[in-house]
């Protein structure tokens, strides 16, 4: 499956679906700069953290605390494969804010990679409970 993910991954990570541009327009755009991941779907700018809209990873160790079900993989691999998507300035569109008040956000770095997709390809977690507007799953539907 690996394997399969990565050919697959090779499609989605440039630009967005046709639907997918068509239903961000309506949301809020920002140039963000000087981003590092805090893990594989936060990223923290500047002192602002962004969330990645749909996008579930494996919780750093000791964040996973009793009684929560907690994504699963690695989450080191994580936070370094969103970290090898980030660029000097990415184009973020600000969807909806969760409830510890960071900006959840579709990302579109300057090589024109969608973060969500490619965390996707990375075996990060969709949750399509988060997907507004379904940006994410068509975005990159062969990676759901």
């Amino acid at each position: 499956m690996k394997l399969h993910r990565s050919y697959l991954a090779l499609f989605a990570l440039t630009g967005t679906g046709c639907q997918a541009q068509n239903d961000i327009a309506k949301y809020a755009q920002t140039q963000i700069t000087n981003c590092h991941a805090i893990d594989g779907d936060t990223l923290n700018c500047q002192g602002k953290r962004y969330r990645l809209l749909a996008i579930d990873t494996a919780e750093m160790l000791g964040h996973c605390t009793q009684g929560r079900v907690c994504a699963k993989g690695d989450p080191y691999r994580q936070k370094a494969a969103l970290q090898a998507t980030i660029t000097q300035s990415m184009t973020a569109y600000e969807i909806t804010q969760d409830r510890y008040q960071r900006a959840v956000v579709f990302v579109i770095n300057a090589r024109g990679e969608n973060l969500s997709c490619s965390m996707l390809a990375a075996e990060a977690e969709y949750r399509p409970q988060y997907d507004n507007d379904n940006l994410i799953a068509s975005s990159c539907p062969q990676l759901i």
